[in-house]
């Protein structure tokens, strides 16, 4: 009877977290990431959503696994859409919703793979991987971006939680594809050991 009681606990706590964490030590590891690996400042927002989500994910996945620790951090970036909406000056356009939840759903499967290879790391390296992930071209810093071209340029953070929703599988293979394809050159990169954690 523990496991849900603290599973409802962590629910509460961590989009208040995230609200008071996510413009102000996100923003700042992002801004850190990018001076310390030479990013381009245009990859700012990319690197704060996909680290603020690896980190949530991270801080859940040893206690709830990785399906309700993926589910929930998704659930919060959603949740963060639909409140921008009401509290930000100019709501985001469907384009800018979808980037944002995307670039969260590639910090997830990051974690993902990091926690895969050498199980739980501290969060500097988890930021190193999402830092991999902006050079390499796998989050999205802008909402011109090509791959963005089929979302409809409106006001409607639900109607971009529905496509997201729907390209999660997709986007999910595509980035674990992409993550072999660069499994060594990161594994040397972030100074892990060789061979999977189990």
């Amino acid at each position: 009877m523990i496991k849900p009681l603290v599973l409802v606990l962590v629910l509460a706590a961590v989009p208040l977290l995230f609200a008071v964490l996510g413009y102000s030590a996100f923003a700042h590891a992002a801004s850190y990431e990018i001076r310390r690996s030479g990013l381009s400042p245009d990859d700012h927002n990319a690197i704060k959503h996909a680290y603020a989500s690896a980190e949530i994910y991270s801080a859940m996945r040893p206690v709830f696994g990785h399906e309700a620790a993926a589910g929930a951090t998704l659930w919060f970036g959603e949740a963060n859409e639909r409140v921008e909406r009401y509290v930000k000056h100019q709501p985001d356009y469907s384009q800018e919703s979808y980037k944002d939840m995307r670039n969260n759903l590639a910090g997830v499967a990051a974690a993902n793979w990091l926690y895969e290879r050498v199980g739980w790391t501290w969060p500097d390296t988890r930021l190193r991987l999402v830092g991999l992930l902006a050079r390499d071209g796998i989050v999205v810093p802008e909402s011109t971006d090509a791959r963005l071209a089929h979302i409809p340029n409106v006001f409607s953070a639900e109607l971009a939680i529905r496509l997201m929703r729907n390209d999660t599988p997709g986007l999910t293979e595509q980035f674990m594809a992409a993550f072999a394809s660069r499994e060594e050159q990161w594994t040397a990169a972030l100074e892990l050991p060789s061979g999977r954690s189990n």
